[in-house]
């Protein structure tokens, strides 16, 4: 273990390079670069050389989706974000369940992060779920939701409950979640070809297919025979704890206003899966208390989040499958639909008012079906059937769930964005403001329907020049051989796949400034007192001989570098990382650098700090120009000092974390 030092604090950085001897600056040519001096009688903490500031860590994603009878649920839009998404939670991964059951993903996330949101976008599944972040694994199964134990407190409805001044009635007793007493047993099998189904004809946040409101279509059950009718819960996607309820009328005197119908039964006093704020399981079901006739109508209506506790709230708003019957404007009253379906006849709700904004119009937020005993018993006339899915190029992602709609080869975005910083006299310290380059990522991994790679597409921002030296940038896909890549297309023309490396390896540009107007050379964007230059930025496309999982691509940023004034083999490396095959290995552990290869350090001062930084987050606000990142992110030292453990999340703007007049915020 190396012994602490003591270190400069609140250093005045000198940014200057002297020739030494007869080296001259040209491009490859070695350098001697002088060490920057920091004047003053201050102490710095000594950081742990084993620390490597990693800002991320590398997660590995399984995701299977099955149902009961163990078939695979064809999941075509799992969305995995760092929080809620209703909260404002950021998209991290995005794909489907392939031909295993299985979705595989891999990427670096924040380690302050403990924990993701998934997103199902899938009837007959939970919504969506919170599942921590263990040893660097997030494994989760979706599948059909179970019956929660309806035993317990049991509730007897009041039987005076009104709504709208007219008699409701339960048709029975119930648990505290609101799971009927008087459910059927055996329950009703949803096979996945039945959810798979559901899911193509009323999709996830998209506006309900227009033909299942046009003019003429039945919105109510018409029974042509005497039958016994029995009502199936099959999946909820709301926010709300709807309730579910039904009244029945002579088809020949149907009402022609809510105070017209006779009584209201309630059906589901919560209509709510286990899980999500109910005791419901897909195949629930309730046989309704007598043999109906034939020329009997059947409406029914929620209460939009009616379920208070204990019982069916009065008060909220109804929703009935009798247009004429809702709040709104005539184009809008409409809130649930009826399709056909073999032998069953699916009822779905809408359940916030259509004409508020909140409202996604899917009309998936209830679903439930019906069938008669006898089988047959319902006039489907005008019923429209479940229209097939709309799949223009056939890879089995739904047109509105595919990226690349009409594209067989490309399904999915990945997008990873974050920053990099650096400092660029390698082998010697510097002032560590991390700004004689900084620029902003991002990484977009397209995969196909099967969640392999089949293109990586990067883009590069520069947002600060604080140097004089030509500093390029490249990046190494350490786990890739260059015969891997098939071709690296770029916006910018000297962009290369670097020939002579043992992995494949991109240079991104070799000339930082040549992407600054004016011709200017000096100290870009890093000065508050100077205005602020819009840089160029690059965007590199590559793709590979052969489809790869993302572990096999790797994470993003990758192995990002510095080449340090055109001198190829001077490259600087976020700590901890290996330099490519081009860089020159007699310069490691020389000067200020402590590198040693057989320890695996890599890239950091005597003191241990690093010489470059990774952020996960977009334009970071680095620091101004001679300000030490410790000085102006005052939780760095901390976190370093650490090993990390606190202050994970240091590069934040939150309160108390940096000192404003030391980063740059133009």
């Amino acid at each position: 273990m190396r012994q602490p030092l003591q270190l400069f604090q609140n250093p005045i950085p000198i940014k200057s390079t002297l020739l030494i001897g007869a080296c001259v600056f040209s491009l490859f040519a070695c350098q001697e670069r002088e060490q920057v001096v920091a004047p003053g009688n201050t102490t710095e903490t000594q950081i742990n050389e084993a620390f490597n500031f990693n800002t991320t860590q590398d997660v590995t994603f399984n995701i299977w989706a099955k149902d009961s009878q163990g078939d695979i649920l064809n999941m075509t839009n799992i969305q995995i974000y760092d929080k809620d998404p209703n909260l404002g939670g950021e998209l991290l991964i995005e794909g489907g369940i392939d031909n295993t059951g299985q979705l595989s993903a891999y990427k670096a996330l924040p380690t302050h992060l403990q924990e993701v949101t998934i997103v199902s976008n899938y009837i007959g599944v939970l919504e969506q779920v919170t599942v921590p972040i263990t040893d660097q694994q997030v494994s989760y199964t979706f599948g059909v939701p179970t019956q929660e134990d309806s035993s317990g407190e049991e509730i007897t409805p009041d039987a005076n409950g009104r709504i709208n001044g007219t008699s409701y009635t339960y048709l029975g007793k119930y648990n505290s979640l609101g799971v009927p007493k008087y459910l059927q047993s055996p329950n009703h099998v949803i096979p996945s070809s039945f959810l798979n189904i559901l899911n193509t004809a009323l999709p996830e946040g998209k506006k309900v297919n227009p033909a299942y409101l046009a003019p003429g279509v039945s919105y109510d059950v018409k029974l042509t025979k005497d039958a016994n009718v029995t009502i199936t819960f099959v999946s909820e996607r709301a926010d709300f704890l709807n309730s579910l309820g039904y009244y029945t009328y002579p088809l020949n005197k149907a009402p022609k206003s809510v105070e017209e119908i006779d009584e209201k039964f309630i059906v589901f006093p919560n209509a709510s899966f286990t899980g999500s704020g109910g005791g419901l399981a897909s195949g629930n079901r309730v046989k309704l208390p007598k043999t109906l006739k034939a020329g009997t109508g059947i409406g029914f209506f929620i209460v939009s989040n009616g379920w208070n506790g204990s019982s069916v709230s009065k008060d909220n708003i109804k929703l009935f499958s009798n247009p004429a019957f809702n709040p709104g404007n005539a184009d809008k009253k409409q809130h649930s639909v009826l399709l056909k379906y073999e032998d069953k006849c699916i009822l779905a709700f809408e359940d916030i008012k259509r004409s508020d904004a909140s409202s996604d119009e899917d009309f998936n937020d209830v679903l439930f079906y019906i069938t008669t005993d006898p089988v047959k018993c319902i006039d489907d006339t005008n019923i429209p059937s479940c229209e097939p899915v709309k799949d223009c190029d056939k890879d089995g992602v739904p047109d509105e769930q595919d990226k690349y709609s009409c594209d067989p080869v490309r399904a999915y975005n990945n997008i990873t964005k974050g920053t990099l910083a650096f400092e660029d006299l390698w082998p010697a310290k510097g002032d560590f403001d991390v700004n004689d380059l900084v620029v902003n990522y991002s990484h977009n991994v397209v995969t196909n329907s099967q969640n392999k790679v089949v293109e990586l597409i990067s883009t590069f921002d520069i947002l600060a020049i604080g140097a004089r030296y030509r500093n390029g940038l490249g990046f190494e896909l350490s786990k890739l051989n260059p015969s891997q890549i098939k071709s690296v297309v770029s916006s910018h023309n000297k962009t290369i796949l670097e020939g002579g490396q043992a992995k494949a390896t991109i240079l991104v540009f070799e000339n930082a400034f040549d992407f600054v107007p004016n011709g200017i050379y000096d100290q870009i964007n890093t000065k508050m007192d100077q205005p602020k230059l819009s840089c160029g930025s690059v965007t590199i496309t590559t793709t590979f001989t052969s489809t790869l999982t993302m572990q096999e691509l790797g994470a993003a940023p990758f192995n990002p570098f510095l080449i340090c004034n055109q001198n190829r083999g001077y490259e600087v490396h976020l700590p901890g990382y290996k330099p490519t095959s081009k860089a020159d290995l007699t310069l490691l552990g020389t000067k200020d650098d402590i590198s040693n290869p057989a320890r695996g350090i890599y890239y950091k001062t005597s003191f241990g700090m690093p010489y470059a930084l990774n952020m996960p987050v977009n334009s970071f606000k680095y620091p101004v120009e001679g300000a030490s990142i410790k000085d102006a992110y005052v939780k760095f030292l901390p976190w370093a000092a650490s090993f990390g453990v606190v202050y994970s999340n240091w590069y934040l703007d939150l309160p108390g974390y940096r000192d404003a007049a030391k980063v740059y915020t133009k």
